[in-house]
């Protein structure tokens, strides 16, 4: 935990051993932090993508604002540069299982470069890297699971 961190009435850690919060960190309001390693029920397989190394890990940089009532998931493994806001309401998921698929569970790192604004109502699923500077406008759907394309592309920065 860095100095200066300031983590808000109901905010919920899940493992929060395999979290790191660096310093001038704000965790806002009802935000969700879930940390832990991928175990999906048997008999499933488990599909994994890229940025393997940091699997089951949340790692927040320097100021870093999450806004009230984010969920931030990081069994596939999470790691947000400096300065960055994720804004209220929006969602990061680096594990997920497709409806069609259900045996099948997609696990794919993710990594969110320094001075990224994320906006408002905001849903990344496997997306495995959004590039220094970017802005993802609000209400965006990003989709990513093992190279194909986003579904909406962001305002600027998202890496191919």
């Amino acid at each position: 935990m860095g100095q200066n961190v300031r983590i808000d009435p109901g905010v919920y850690f899940q493992h929060p051993e395999l979290i790191s919060i660096g310093d001038n960190c704000w965790i806002d309001f009802g935000v969700m932090l879930l940390a832990s390693k991928p175990n999906p029920p048997q008999p499933s397989r488990l599909l994994r993508g890229k940025n393997q190394e940091l699997e089951g890990e949340v790692i927040l940089g320097k100021n870093v604002h999450l806004a009230p009532y984010c969920n931030v998931s990081g069994m596939g493994g999470l790691k947000i540069g400096d300065n960055v806001s994720v804004g209220s309401m929006s969602s990061i998921y680096t594990y997920t299982r497709i409806s069609s698929r259900p045996s099948v569970h997609y696990c794919n790192g993710m990594v969110i470069e320094d001075d990224v604004v994320i906006g408002t109502k905001c849903t990344l699923i496997g997306v495995p890297h959004i590039k220094a500077g970017s802005v993802v406008q609000p209400n965006t759907y990003l989709s990513e699971v093992f190279g194909k394309k986003p579904t909406q592309p962001p305002l600027r920065g998202l890496s191919p």
